[in-house]
């Protein structure tokens, strides 16, 4: 896709190229091809102290419906995980610490089905680095409220006059089944990608070892 197509232009190349030299210089983002602006105020959020974070009422919310907006890209990419394509395109095995290959590719389960010949198949990849930001962020507010004024289930009940409205609701949506749901997807698609991940790299352990025991032979 061209940059106009983006709606960049020309003028704004060299101010987008300094950002992101500053964004890799602070060591906020290990990587930053194709860094989104959700992915890049989420890290800089969750890399903060719980003590600086704005207050939970104020962001808490915005968090779960990002986080979840994400979480809704999960599902297709494991189905088309399933019908022979890749699991996560844009992710390599040295991005979840797995090896220092950043060209292994990970094929999908069983046959393939969608040929190189076939239109291709758009389907929108999640930001693994945003989910695992926004996961985090919503742990330290809540190890925040439990370590703070909320001492146990008893003492919510007693001193429920002090809960406002928007304190239930960010409750609520914490406890919402669905949410349960989606993350359980994560869970499964992170599984399918650690798994084939190691699978993968001990295929090219072996490789590379039948290579060197080739050339260390005598020739006859």
């Amino acid at each position: 896709m061209g940059l106009r197509a983006s709606g960049i232009i020309r003028t704004d190349v060299a101010p987008l190229k300094a950002l992101a030299d500053v964004i890799a210089k602070s060591g906020v983002m290990k990587e930053t091809h194709g860094l989104s602006t959700r992915t890049l105020l989420s890290t800089t959020l969750s890399s903060l102290p719980a003590s600086l974070l704005p207050p939970a009422l104020q962001t808490l919310p915005s968090i779960l419906n990002s986080l979840r907006a994400e979480l809704l890209l999960v599902p297709p990419r494991v189905s088309a995980w399933e019908r022979g394509l890749e699991l996560f395109p844009s992710y390599t095995c040295s991005d979840i610490g797995l090896g220092k290959n950043g060209n292994t590719k990970r094929n999908g389960k069983g046959k393939e089905t969608h040929k190189p010949s076939d239109r291709p198949i758009e389907i929108a990849t999640p930001s693994l680095a945003h989910i695992h930001a926004c996961l985090r962020l919503v742990d330290s507010y809540l190890l925040k409220e439990w370590m703070g004024h909320v001492p146990s289930r008893s003492g919510v009940a007693s001193d429920g006059s002090r809960r406002t409205r928007e304190q239930s609701e960010i409750y609520r949506a914490l406890a919402d089944p669905v949410l349960t749901d989606e993350l359980v997807e994560l869970c499964v698609a992170t599984e399918i990608l650690v798994r084939d991940c190691v699978r993968d790299l001990d295929t090219m352990s072996k490789e590379e070892d039948a290579e060197e025991s080739q050339a260390t032979q005598p020739y006859p």
